[in-house]
Order: C-alpha cells, then structure tokens, then sequence
C-alpha cells in the first residue's frame, strides 16, 4: 500500500468532520458525524504509522458505525427531508441548483414519483462514480483500479443509493401530500 495516500485522505476526513462540528455546533445537531470523521482520522494515521494496528482500528471504526446505523441513517433521513422541504417548487430551477443541493431531485420527485426520481439519482451518481474512477484508471498514479473493481464498486452504489434515495423521495411526497390537504 502507497501510505502516503493515507495522509490525504486523513486531511479530507479532518476537513469534513471540521465542517461537520460547525453545523452541529451551530444547528444543535448530532454529533455523530463529527465522531465518525474522528474514528477515520485516528485509523488513517494510526494505519500510516503501524498498518497492522491501524487496520484494526479501521475495523472496528467500522463495527461501531454498524452498531451506531440506526442513529446515522435516521440522522441523515431528517437532513435529507429537511433540505427537500425548505426548497420553493414554484420558481425554476437555477444553473447551480443543477450540481447543488436538492431542489432538482425534489422537482423530479415531485414531477415523475419516487422510483423514477430514485432511478435517475442512481443513473446520475452511479455514472459520475463509474466515470471518476475510470479517469483515476486512466491517468499515471500509483492507483490503479480494475476494470471489475470499477464496474461492481459502481453497481453497488448505485443499487444503495436507489433504495435508500426511494425511501426519501416516498418520505418527501408523503409529506408534501399530507400538507397539500391542509
């Protein structure tokens, strides 16, 4: 393993989990993902300094993100919901609405249902995915990820992402109906 490709990853993680204790600390959120930016940091370079020791902390950073999922995942659904419900639907889109945020996935949704909205977010990011890593295949790095890597890493995320981005989208239309009857 190339272990100087650990300390990037280390500054990324540190970077998020800054970012992450910011919102937190200013919206009154969970913590969590502050704590799960932390456990990356401390494998990262426990693994750049001793590998063995430092896989095992990966590991069990992993177990504890198991046991912790529920939080993380109901975590994350109110995030997601929350920046469905604050966009304005009436007014079209902006260029960067296109690349940020979620105001274009709640219009699909809105427009097409849950599993058509679900399939294009999948195709959208499982593509950008497929395409990033075959860029990295592509130029001279010292990473060089198959051709099997690339197409199972992609198909997997983009099966996760269509379960988890249908259960959303059904979650924001339900909501939005309910409130329409009001």
């Amino acid at each position: 393993m190339d272990e100087i490709l650990l300390l990037p990853a280390a500054i990324f993680f540190l970077v998020i989990g800054l970012y992450n204790l910011y919102k937190a600390h200013k919206k009154k959120e969970s913590y969590i993902p502050v704590f799960v930016s932390l456990l990356m940091i401390i494998s990262l370079l426990v693994m750049y300094f001793y590998p063995p020791l430092g896989v095992l902390c990966f590991f069990l950073s992993v177990l504890l993100a198991g046991y912790k999922w529920p939080a993380i995942k109901q975590y994350q659904q109110k995030r997601i919901l929350d920046s469905f419900n604050k966009n304005d639907y009436s007014k079209e889109l902006k260029i960067k609405e296109l690349f940020i945020g979620n105001k274009l996935w709640g219009k699909l949704a809105l427009k097409y249902g849950a599993k058509k909205a679900a399939l294009i977010y999948s195709l959208y990011i499982g593509i950008a995915l497929f395409l990033a890593l075959y860029f990295i295949r592509t130029m001279d790095t010292p990473i060089k990820p198959g051709m099997s890597f690339i197409l199972s890493f992609s198909a997997t995320y983009l099966f996760v992402s269509y379960y988890h981005m249908h259960g959303y989208f059904k979650k924001f239309l339900a909501m939005k109906e309910i409130n329409l009857k009001k």
